[in-house]
């Protein structure tokens, strides 16, 4: 349901999720009269943030979808355009931070937004608990799969992978959702070692090495169901103003690593390639090409994306936080096994203020 056409008992013209967001909003409105939005209590360190986004979505053919694309459903045939405003992305974070001394550090993280497809649209994006022992790690709890790239380290919280793009369900050739999962964790200077448990089901081991301007990593995962792949990923910062982003994936049994886009028991091959430039502090432009490519099954045989877009920082205040401005084009297709195909063209346009990060 859209905020846009969406009608309240009691006369009330307010979406629902605004009323959510503007409430949890003020949790970190009331530390941002500061220049670093958080409590010190002793050992312990609070850390809450949020943004909150209006957004305009425009479709060349209507669907269910508000911020988040299905991009394995795309409608096939002809069908009336769409158009809707929103502010459900809207997100709250709160990160607690213990110090016990100068090796021993435990942490917990909560992540929310209003993206819930039924009943109240509020849900919990992340929730984990992580305690750091000098160069290790053990995570558990509800945060991004192994599987979704970082930009540095390795990490469920900052620094991910996700493309630049708005659209709240990222971007086809991505992989990896955010799972139930148990992670352990050793740096060891430029090079970083993980292995999760994931969904009761799957083992991913992970190596990762950061050198000055490249980001490489290498993952599998193994898991019931014959569930077996591969990926590797990389951000190579080609200039201080220009990144070059990529992961490939092959699996079997695959289907719901790659945003849902296959059936389940689908082996497939998914890849995303983009460029990031930053002309100047504050503006970014963006491009990407991503596409899931299933093996023979009841569903899709081939779906692609191609995206461009920008964000343009307008205010920064240390104070009372960030205003960004963005916009993105994408072009979706869609053919499946049975020969039908489906096109869509997609824009986006977002106001986010941030506070906090």
């Amino acid at each position: 349901m859209h905020d846009s056409c969406v009608t309240h008992p009691k006369g009330s013209l307010i979406p629902h999720g605004l009323k959510i967001s503007a409430l949890l909003l003020t949790v970190p409105l009331a530390f941002a009269q500061t220049e670093a939005p958080h409590v010190q209590i002793g050992n312990l360190l609070v850390k809450p943030s949020a943004f909150f986004e209006s957004a305009g979505v425009f479709r060349s053919t209507t669907t269910t979808d508000d911020m988040n694309t299905r991009f394995g459903s795309l409608p096939t045939g002809e069908a009336n355009p769409q158009a809707l405003g929103t502010v459900r992305h809207s997100r709250v974070q709160l990160k607690t931070v213990y110090t016990v001394n100068k090796t021993w550090k435990l942490s917990a993280y909560l992540e929310s937004d209003f993206m819930n497809r039924t009943g109240n649209p509020y849900r919990w994006r992340q929730y984990w608990g992580k305690v750091e022992m000098g160069k290790w790690e053990l995570l558990a709890g509800r945060g991004w799969s192994l599987l979704r790239p970082n930009r540095i380290g390795i990490d469920s919280e900052t620094e991910l992978m996700n493309t630049r793009v708005i659209d709240a369900a990222y971007h086809i050739g991505l992989v990896g959702n955010r799972e139930r999962h148990l992670r352990l964790v050793r740096h060891e200077g430029s090079w970083h070692f993980a292995l999760s448990y994931e969904r009761g089901r799957d083992f991913v081991p992970k190596v990762v090495r950061d050198l000055k301007r490249v980001h490489l990593e290498a993952m599998a995962i193994k898991g019931a169901g014959r569930h077996l792949g591969a990926s590797t990923a990389a951000v190579v910062h080609v200039t201080p103003k220009v990144d070059i982003v990529t992961q490939l994936y092959r699996a079997r049994a695959a289907g719901r690593d790659v945003l849902n886009t296959l059936p389940q028991t689908a082996g497939t091959f998914s890849n995303i390639n983009g460029v990031e430039i930053q002309p100047r502090p504050g503006l970014r432009i963006y491009a990407y090409t991503g596409l899931v490519n299933g093996a023979r099954s009841a569903g899709n045989n081939l779906v692609r994306e191609d995206s461009v877009g920008f964000s343009h920082q307008f205010y920064n205040n240390a104070k009372y936080g960030r205003t960004l401005f963005s916009l993105q084009f994408s072009h979706l297709s869609r053919h499946t096994w049975s020969n039908a195909d489906g096109r869509q063209t997609l824009g986006m346009v977002s106001i986010r203020h941030t506070i906090g990060e």
